[in-house]
């Protein structure tokens, strides 16, 4: 049974030694890092201390980084600007869209291109992969692709040294060729593996690493099937409001592996179940461990759709969204002129109007009957504000990034963005998001030159895709988490879903930009059966040792695909009678002696380059 007082999600006794010895504590992820923190902080205040100083608790990479950050600034490393994640990847797209000579591909997706692109050299690099290598180089030529992506590559490391940028694995890479000044005693908390560039850095700037070993029994755990993936989340959800109504004191975790995909559904389950929908949306005793895009938040959704207007053409649709916004509401949008407009656009049914004819339509819209003046009535009229933007020389012309900002928050002050009615907390915060956005839009400086307003409204789009709009809320015993933010922490309840066998372990994804044979030799993520088997195995045995009760559900049929348990719940099926729950497969339990051989088999065809 759980412990009636247990509130914590990490237990810190294990922990204690090497904490009280100064030791730099390293995780897999922040929200672990922000737990022990905070129990080491309440014990203490519990031994009656007003002050104390604070541990060293990181993630590993942002523990790496921020040596890397103090040997720069004390001028031991060369002085370079460390490009953020987007900036990156802003300027894979730069390279692959502009093909260098003797590049001819025609690539239906350059973005998907792009992505790949950074992370296979993200991959080199943290493997310590040296693709210069003579026999290295041949492997890459073998493959049209990967030939290709040499070439890439080339331009991209051209780039970087010509503007004195790096990446974040670059700079760890020139962190391990720099003589420390100082070492630290390190211990590894719930880090299930390294990547050689990490293994070597630890080693270069640790006196004494320590690993801190999962402890433990197992706990007993059940499979639950359910006919299909909606039907397994509304079950997860009324199993966390019964936990809640009889044993308001335990943690309970919901692990969601495909969190993009289920994030909402489960969001709004829960919602239903607990009553928090219409006026209480804000009371839900749920926290969420991730976030949604900020391009995803309605605040910033119809921001977007205003600074649209500024282009020669306008999606009708987005004009017809724009006119119904509730927070600009204090002129005639969303009043009597603009939604004659956006039924007036309804009835055109075409996809899209230039804004010269929408502002002149707009115009005729908001005369009163007799008027003959060309102007409208007032200056918060749609048709004012749109004559008001095509003005704006401001709009006009060629800038750097940095010069953007200032512009698109005139032109969202002319529209009164946001109004309409108070804001709620979360609203609040995307706002406050949305302007530190714009307040570092010029970094993107070190990446582009000048843009016209159409390039720099499509890069502030991207940004808004890649930055994350996570509420500040308080904290909750019920947690909403993925797989990877759920190592570490204890639970009085732990239920994952999702584990079709088809899905858990993950498929085998190698990067199609490096060769499958130096993927598999080097062990690189996703590359092999056997990497993917012993991942999701280590995953699932620390979800046991660090909870009470253990629950795993797989949907018996996902995209009307037919499905069974994942191999790995082989060992903690409970047959207990679930209600409204599907009985778990007998042949099931039959194929699993085959397992073993199964396993065997990918190795040797692994081995042999079986593709």
């Amino acid at each position: 049974m759980p412990d009636r007082g247990s509130h914590s999600l990490f237990n810190l006794e294990s922990l204690l030694p090497f904490l009280e010895q100064g030791y730099v504590v390293l995780t897999p992820n922040l929200r672990l890092a922000r737990h022990i923190k905070a129990q080491w902080s309440q014990r203490q205040i519990s031994a009656g201390l007003t002050s104390w100083t604070p541990p060293t608790v990181m993630p590993l990479d942002s523990w790496l980084l921020t040596c890397w950050q103090v040997a720069a600034e004390a001028g031991q490393l060369q002085q370079r600007l460390r490009l953020s994640p987007a900036q990156v990847a802003e300027l894979w797209a730069q390279i692959i869209e502009d093909p260098g000579e003797g590049e001819a591909l025609n690539l239906l997706r350059p973005e998907a291109a792009a992505t790949l692109a950074e992370q296979a050299r993200d991959s080199l690099l943290r493997w310590r992969v040296d693709v210069h290598a003579r026999a290295t180089h041949q492997l890459f030529q073998f493959d049209l692709d990967c030939d290709t992506f040499l070439g890439w590559l080339e331009r991209f490391e051209a780039t970087l040294h010509s503007r004195q940028l790096a990446t974040s694995a670059d700079c760890l890479q020139e962190l391990l060729e720099h003589e420390p000044t100082a070492t630290f005693p390190v211990v590894l908390v719930e880090i299930a593996s390294l990547s050689p560039l990490q293994e070597a850095l630890l080693s270069h700037l640790s006196k004494d690493l320590q690993v801190l070993e999962s402890e433990g029994e197992l706990a007993p755990g059940e499979v639950r099937a359910y006919p299909d993936r909606r039907s397994e989340l509304q079950a997860m959800a009324a199993w966390a409001l019964r936990l809640h109504a009889s044993e308001p004191w335990a943690s309970v975790g919901l692990v969601l592996p495909d969190m993009d995909a289920d994030r909402d559904a489960m969001d709004y389950l829960l919602r239903r179940e607990f009553g928090c929908l219409g006026g209480s949306y804000e009371s839900l005793p749920v926290n969420f461990s991730s976030s949604i895009t900020l391009l995803r938040a309605p605040l910033v959704r119809d921001a977007l759709l205003v600074l649209q207007l500024g282009l020669e053409r306008v999606a009708a649709a987005d004009v017809i969204a724009l006119m119904q916004s509730r927070f600009l509401h204090d002129g005639d949008s969303g009043g009597s002129v603009g939604l004659r407009l956006a039924a007036r656009l309804q009835e055109w049914g075409q996809g899209d109007i230039a804004v010269d004819e929408l502002r002149n339509l707009a115009n005729r819209m908001s005369r009163r009957p007799g008027r003959e003046s060309s102007e409208p009535e007032d200056d918060t009229s749609v048709a004012a504000r749109l004559m008001a933007m095509a003005g704006m020389r401001e709009l006009k012309g060629r800038r750097p990034p940095s010069g953007w900002g200032s512009v698109f928050n005139d032109v969202l002050k002319l529209w009164s963005w946001p109004a309409g009615h108070a804001l709620d907390s979360i609203e609040y915060q995307q706002l406050e998001t949305w302007y530190g956005l714009l307040d570092q839009f010029g970094q993107y400086d070190a990446v582009y030159g000048d843009l016209n307003y159409g390039q720099a409204l499509g890069l502030l789009r991207r940004a808004c895709e890649r930055e994350a709009a996570h509420p500040q809320t308080a904290d909750s015993n019920i947690q909403v988490l993925g797989t990877l933010e759920a190592a570490g922490l204890h639970f009085d309840y732990l239920w994952i879903c999702g584990l079709q066998a088809s899905r858990w372990p993950a498929p085998v994804q190698p990067n199609p930009l490096i060769p499958l044979r130096l993927q598999r030799d080097r062990d690189m993520p996703h590359s092999s059966v056997e990497r993917e088997w012993h991942f999701a195995e280590t995953l699932l045995l620390g979800y046991r040792r660090a909870v009470g009760t253990f629950v795993a559900s797989y949907a018996t049929q996902v995209d009307g695909a037919e499905e069974l348990p994942s191999a790995l719940l082989r060992e903690i099926v409970n047959p207990v009678e679930v209600a409204n729950a599907s009985p778990v497969p007998v042949a099931w339990t039959e194929q699993l002696g085959s397992t073993t051989l199964a396993s065997d088999c990918f190795r040797y065809c692994s081995s042999r380059e079986c593709r």
